[in-house]
């Protein structure tokens, strides 16, 4: 079972600044079901790390970065395959989100439009909410 991470620990991960990958591993249907995602994550479905491992976006990511997984399957079922599947491959700090997508979104914490590119990390503002436009 991988390490996991509470959705209250994250926003003060990400309110403190630190240099993050979020990665999104919803499923498919639940990802083309949501049109947001958690603010500044990139998204790596769980069956497709391996491509990305070897000439995606995992590519050059340190191995020492610190990685947190989210999906919304019941006992974080695919972030964790995407957490095992990166620790497996020599990555030593990725954690899961307990509660995923759906925790973090009740919680009320900052989520962006899919369609936002990921900035590579969360910074300082990655913790608020986002600003509606009425």
């Amino acid at each position: 079972m991988t390490t996991r991470i509470t959705i209250q620990m994250l926003k003060q991960r990400m309110d403190d600044g630190a240099k993050l990958l979020i990665i999104d591993s919803r499923s498919e249907g639940a990802y083309r079901a949501s049109a947001l995602k958690i603010k500044g994550a990139i998204r790596i479905a769980y069956d497709k790390v391996g491509a990305e491992l070897k000439s995606g976006k995992l590519k050059s990511f340190p191995k020492t970065g610190e990685i947190i997984t989210y999906c919304s399957q019941p006992g974080e079922a695919a972030s964790d395959r995407v957490a095992r599947t990166l620790t497996d491959n020599g990555f030593r700090n990725v954690r899961a989100l307990i509660g995923g997508f759906e925790a973090w979104q009740k919680a009320g914490y900052a989520v962006e439009p899919k369609d936002v590119p990921a900035t590579g990390g969360a910074g300082k503002s990655g913790g608020k909410k986002p600003q509606r436009k009425r």
